[in-house]
């Protein structure tokens, strides 16, 4: 009983938030129901926009009497019916809350969004929550409703070269830049992951790394800038004349001119995957010779163009460890094992990046996930045995934990080289 009070006291003050908010039954907000209701019952229920986040498309609305951080909805273009609405509460919590209150099963779907945080979908709900970390042992930063007839929350697509998955085409071609995108961490604006060869954003001269301040008409001036804003500001984009863009490069700042294009999204998909295995290729090559600093760039261009392969992240992981990026290195494991769950080499390295980074719970946590698996490498089993034991103060002083995971790496790589 005394385990269980809390809960029940925590569940009854969260449903009473949930209640004050309008938001007991999934797929809904204020009665606001994706795919049937309109930008004009939403202007009725939460007030006016407080901002327009995407010109005619995205709006934000007062959280402050809902418990939220943020209430930011999404409309189509031409119908005005909305299509997600995205609900940040104050308080975080966890998935087994959200379970309680709408009462989900399996997530129909699963992936990982730019920042390498875990995004879990759940249908016939139309809801999906998106995590503050890599894995549903977080606690949920916000979750979403959307319309699940828009398809919106299942289909990667890579409609203007972005590898973020944005919502799906209502029609066959979209304006295409012929770029990935990031969050700029150190300031405004989003940055230029990967630029594709020939595109419009390569001929106009932008650059990976490059940050843009400003595209056509819209401004970009805030820290946090999310990527798929972006791919929604290039779909409104013209392709009749050229877009204005104001760039960012190290301490300068200058105007560029982009010739959009229209594309087919399933051409754009082709060439993106065959871009990132040539990319991914001259990386492996690259690991094969042990320069592993050198194939660090070649792999993340692999990703970028093609954010599906859990291979690449795999061995972008291999080589970022092998440097003793710890932290870069654990971003691309948790992507691999989203996309490769049942892999036990993954599970092995995720524990070595957290015994690296401090983090003795999470280690040993997926060092056992390791020995349960039915992987026969005698070296990684003795070294995650000997590692448990040293983080549970029966230390091994004979075990070198640095050249151990230099040992292994080394394996890897002389397998490959022997395949």
């Amino acid at each position: 009983m005394r385990t269980g009070v809390p809960r029940l006291v925590l569940f009854v003050m969260i449903t009473a938030v949930l209640a004050a908010a309008g938001l007991l039954h999934s797929g809904t907000f204020e009665s606001l129901e994706p795919g049937v209701s309109t930008k004009t019952d939403a202007d009725r229920m939460l007030g006016p926009p407080i901002r327009e986040i995407v010109a005619g498309v995205r709006y934000d609305y007062d959280p402050s009497k809902y418990g939220a951080r943020r209430i930011s909805i999404q409309f189509d273009a031409q119908t005005m019916k909305i299509v997600k609405i995205d609900l940040h509460l104050e308080k975080t919590y966890a998935k087994s809350d959200y379970r309680d209150w709408f009462g989900f099963g399996e997530p129909s779907s699963t992936r990982t969004d730019d920042d390498g945080n875990l995004v879990e979908t759940y249908l016939p709900q139309a809801i999906s929550l998106h995590y503050s970390g890599p894995d549903d042992s977080f606690q949920v930063a916000y979750f979403r409703h959307f319309d699940p007839g828009s398809n919106s929350q299942v289909t990667p697509v890579q409609s203007s070269g972005s590898t973020a998955a944005v919502d799906s085409p209502r029609s066959q071609t979209k304006p295409f830049l012929g770029a990935s995108f990031a969050t700029n961490r150190e300031g405004q604006g989003v940055q230029i992951r990967q630029v594709w060869p020939n595109a419009p954003a390569d001929r106009a001269g932008i650059r990976s790394g490059d940050v843009i301040l400003e595209f056509g008409p819209y401004t970009l001036y805030r820290s946090g800038f999310d990527p798929f804003e972006f791919v929604a500001l290039i779909g409104t984009a013209s392709t009749n004349e050229p877009t204005r863009l104001l760039v960012e490069r190290g301490t300068r700042r200058f105007e560029l001119w982009a010739q959009l294009e229209l594309r087919d999204t399933k051409s754009i998909e082709t060439e993106g995957k065959r871009l990132a295995f040539e990319a991914y290729q001259r990386g492996e090559a690259l690991f094969r010779q042990g320069k592993y600093e050198e194939a660090i760039a070649p792999l993340e261009s692999a990703y970028n163009f093609n954010n599906s392969d859990g291979r690449t992240l795999e061995l972008l992981g291999f080589c970022r460890l092998r440097k003793g990026r710890y932290a870069e290195a654990l971003r691309a494991y948790n992507g691999a094992l989203q996309r490769m769950p049942d892999s036990p080499a993954i599970k092995y390295f995720i524990g070595a990046c957290h015994d690296a980074l401090g983090d003795p719970e999470k280690a040993i946590d997926f060092y056992q996930q390791y020995l349960s698996s039915s992987d026969t490498d005698k070296k990684k089993r003795k070294y995650a045995k000997r590692r448990i034991n040293a983080i549970t103060n029966q230390p091994d002083d004979s075990m070198d934990w640095n050249k151990a995971l230099v040992d292994i790496i080394e394996a890897v790589r002389q397998e490959m080289n022997d395949d």
